[in-house]
C-alpha cells in the first residue's frame, strides 16, 4: 500500500510540472482505415504544451491491454513537461472492447488491425500546426508496447498503405516472446525496418515472458537493425510494474509464449520513475530536443 501511495504522489508531481508548461488538451477523434471493413473512428486525448514560440515533437502513447489507464498519465505528464506534445489514443472503446483482461469481453483486435491506427495517428499530428511532424514517436505499453514494436517495421507501411514512418519507438513490457525466434510476430521485425531508434523496457520477474525472451529478440535482429535498439532490465520488475495498484494476477491471452494464462502485477515506484525518466530521455535524445 505504501508503494502504491509514493507512485500515486510521484505521478502527481508529474502532472504539476506539466501543468506548469501550460498544457493544452482537446479531446479529438481522427479516422483509421482498416485493412477491409469500415474507417474506426478513433477517440484521443491531445496534449501540447503552448506558449514555446515553435513546433513541438510529439508522441503517440498506446494503451495496454487493460485500456486506457491513469498509470500511463505519468508519463505523458513528464514528457509534457519537457516540452514534447503527446497524443493519447484509444483503441478498444470504439471496437467494443473494455479491457482484455476481464473473462467475456470482446476479442480484442490483433496487433496487425491496429497497426493502421497507429500510422494514422502519425499521420493526424504531422497536419497539426503546432506539431514538428519530422519528430513524431509512439510509446506503448504491453499491447501497446507490441504496437509500439511493430510499427519500427516496414512491412507496417506496407499493410496500412502509409508513406510515412515514425522518429522513434519505445516499448514498455511488450511481450518480446512474440517477437523472440519462433514467436508468432518474428518474422515481422525480421527486416527491412525503418532505421529508426528502438527502446525496450522490460523486468526480469515479468512472468508474462519467458525470463530471457527480451534479449532473445534483440540477439535475432538482423546486424545492420541491432545497433538501433537499447534494452533496458529492471531487477525485480514485473509485467506492468507503473500501475499503482496492489499485487494482483491478471490473465492475459497473449501471455506464456501465447498459451495465455495469468500475469503477476506488482507496483514499484522506484522502477516507475526510472522508466519514465529513461523513457523522456530517449525521446528527448531521439528527436534532439
Amino acid at each position: 500500500m505504501q508503494r502504491a501511495r509514493t507512485l500515486m504522489a510521484g505521478l502527481v508531481l508529474w502532472a504539476q510540472a506539466a501543468s506548469a508548461q501550460q498544457v493544452t488538451e482537446s479531446k479529438i477523434t481522427y479516422p483509421s482505415p482498416p485493412m477491409g471493413g469500415s474507417i474506426v473512428q478513433i477517440p484521443a486525448a491531445l496534449r501540447v504544451p503552448s506558449g514555446r514560440g515553435e513546433r513541438v515533437p510529439a508522441v503517440v502513447v498506446v494503451h495496454s491491454s487493460g485500456g486506457v489507464e491513469d498509470s500511463n498519465r505519468g508519463y505523458i505528464a513528464a514528457l509534457n513537461a519537457a516540452g514534447i506534445a503527446t497524443l493519447e489514443v484509444d483503441y478498444f472503446t470504439p471496437r467494443g472492447v473494455a479491457t482484455l483482461t476481464r473473462p467475456g469481453t470482446t476479442p480484442k483486435p490483433s496487433w496487425g488491425q491496429t497497426i493502421p491506427d497507429s500510422l494514422s495517428a502519425l499521420s493526424f499530428l504531422s497536419r497539426q500546426p503546432a506539431i514538428d511532424p519530422t519528430r513524431i514517436g509512439i510509446m506503448g505499453f504491453s499491447y501497446g508496447g507490441a504496437q509500439a514494436l511493430l510499427t519500427a517495421s516496414l512491412r507496417a507501411g506496407w499493410l496500412a498503405q502509409s508513406p510515412i514512418r515514425f522518429a522513434a519507438h519505445a516499448a514498455l513490457y511488450p511481450g518480446c516472446s512474440a517477437f523472440a525466434p519462433g514467436g508468432p510476430a518474428a518474422s515481422f521485425l525480421a527486416g527491412p525496418l525503418d532505421g529508426s531508434p528502438v527502446l525496450v523496457l522490460a523486468g526480469t520477474a515479468d512472468d508474462f515472458d519467458e525470463p530471457d525472451s527480451c534479449e532473445k529478440f534483440i540477439v535475432s535482429l538482423a546486424a545492420a537493425d541491432r545497433p538501433r535498439f537499447s534494452l533496458t532490465m529492471y531487477p525485480n520488475a514485473t509485467h506492468g510494474w507503473d500501475k499503482p495498484s496492489a499485487p494482483r494476477t491478471t490473465r492475459d491471452p497473449d501471455a506464456h509464449l501465447g498459451k495465455g494464462g495469468s500475469v503477476t502485477i506488482t507496483a514499484n515506484s522506484a522502477v516507475t520513475e526510472q522508466s519514465i525518466a529513461t523513457t523522456v530521455a530517449f525521446f528527448r535524445r531521439a528527436f534532439r530536443f
